[in-house]
């Protein structure tokens, strides 16, 4: 094909609208001003003075004590993470390694890949443990090619810096497994920060891996508030990860808008994240704006009328789910919830989850690309389980439960905290349904035979078997 052949085709399929962003990335990078935009510096030369309202206050001791007086609605109360019942804990639902020996892990400075291979060595942030393969230090990330011979893999490089395990930490103390929770979350974020000063090396190369990172970080630092090792200039701390991260993705969201895939909701989420907790940064309205306006556009973009996704991927779906249920969940907490259509999108795409899966293990057909990302892992349930984020979906779009109880469950907690277990005072006006419309209890109902004809999906089940066939054209 000649270079005219295919920039025809380019033109035809991807549209002037992707044409003409592409071409202005293009040209910030030829120019050096992408770069001049994200110069890198030091941590401590980004100063809250330069960064919050008149009036916050700006030294550590200050800072925090008006972040305790002045704390944003979240998916828990600050230091208070969701009390996790006892039929919930303990429990082997499926995923490997078990928690007690991820808990184990991490006090040796190792994390685990992609929900199940432990790392064989202590975690260095610019090596891959796995095949020794290092990434390019002193760079600023847009220098950085997608590709390098001595980087290998950037997936993988980039797995332990999504922060399953402030995640597992913030679990961890909900769970009352671990009493040095607090400390070993600061243990591994000041490993972490370090080694990534704002937007240099890998770490900063991708939005959406800096937005699925700052939501793990921030129910880690959410549950972990009043731990003696979450002193007052930890606050000043991660208001500077924040800040960063918010600061990336807002200049940069254009490039995951014409990928016309989940990088754009799950960037989306990140800013909404940064600006819901700290609104008191300059940037956080326009931040929010930005954030509200690309998570609507994206979801009626991306999301077929029968559920499924653009991407044809069951693991890229649950991802897309993950990033827009944290964005409505926040928009519900600041008293502005995304339009009724959103939340049908949203309970389009549960139902169409729950009809690929399986009722016994929660699996699903491994259809599509599957490079192992999870955003919330926020229960014991495997990888492959997709019972958690199909409960969840239903629960935010109905106020009811699906499925019936189980260790899924623990993922309503940590994002609905004491609703699921009784309050349904949503108003049906701000999104989901409400109590007069639905009732608490589960649903429980059974996947059955079904055809969803825009996604090509069709479903033949039997009582004890069922084949999924997908036939687009």
């Amino acid at each position: 094909m000649s270079p005219f052949q295919k920039a025809y085709c380019v033109l035809r399929y991807q549209g002037p609208g992707f044409v003409a962003t592409r071409l202005r990335i293009k040209l910030a990078t030829m120019t050096g001003s992408l770069r001049r935009a994200f110069r890198t510096r030091p941590w401590d030369t980004m100063r809250l003075d330069d960064l919050v309202q008149p009036g916050v206050p700006t030294e550590p001791d200050g800072f925090a004590q008006y972040k305790w007086e002045n704390q944003p609605p979240f998916f828990f109360d600050l230091g208070c993470p969701p009390v996790i019942p006892r039929s919930l804990r303990g429990l082997d639902a499926g995923r490997q390694p078990r928690f007690d020996e991820r808990l184990r892990l991490l006090r040796k400075n190792r994390s685990v890949y992609f929900f199940r291979i432990p790392s064989p060595t202590p975690i260095d942030w610019r090596t891959n443990p796995i095949d020794g393969m290092t990434g390019r230090p002193g760079v600023t990330w847009c220098d950085l090619p997608d590709y390098l011979p001595e980087q290998g893999d950037l997936r993988t490089m980039w797995e332990p810096a999504r922060a399953a395990w402030a995640i597992d930490l913030a679990r961890a103390h909900a769970h009352g497994l671990a009493a040095d929770a607090g400390e070993l979350f600061w243990l591994w974020f000041d490993s972490f920060v370090p080694s990534s000063p704002p937007w240099e090396g890998l770490h900063w190369k991708c939005g959406q891996e800096s937005s699925v990172r700052l939501i793990a970080l921030a129910l880690g630092f959410w549950s972990l508030a009043r731990d003696p090792a979450t002193m007052p200039r930890r606050w000043v701390q991660f208001a500077r990860l924040a800040w960063a991260t918010g600061y990336r993705v807002a200049q940069h969201i254009h490039y995951a808008i014409s990928q016309k895939n989940n990088h754009a909701i799950s960037e989306a989420a990140g800013l909404l994240l940064v600006s819901h907790l700290f609104p008191e940064f300059h940037a956080s309205p326009r931040w929010q704006a930005l954030g509200r306006r690309v998570l609507a556009q994206e979801l009626r973009r991306q999301i077929y009328d029968d559920g499924s996704y653009v991407q044809h991927s069951m693991n890229y779906e649950r991802v897309m789910l993950h990033g827009a249920m944290i964005g409505l969940r926040l928009a519900e907490l600041d008293g502005r919830p995304f339009d009724r259509d959103i939340y049908e999108s949203i309970g389009r795409c549960g139902e169409f989850l729950f009809q690929m899966m399986d009722p016994n293990t929660g699996r699903v057909p491994n259809h599509g690309n599957n490079d192992g990302a999870y955003i919330l892992p926020l229960s014991e349930c495997d990888f492959t389980d997709f019972r958690p984020v199909v409960q969840t979906a239903y629960y935010l779009t109905h106020r009811e439960r699906l499925l019936p109880a189980g260790p899924w469950d623990e993922d309503l907690l940590w994002l609905f905290g004491a609703e699921p277990g009784g309050r349904h005072d949503h108003d049906p006006a701000k999104g989901a349904l409400s109590r007069e419309e639905r009732s608490p209890g589960a649903v429980v109902a059974a996947p059955e035979s079904r055809a969803f004809d825009a996604g090509g999906y069709y479903t033949l089940r039997r009582r004890e078997s069922w084949a999924m066939i997908r036939c687009h054209t």
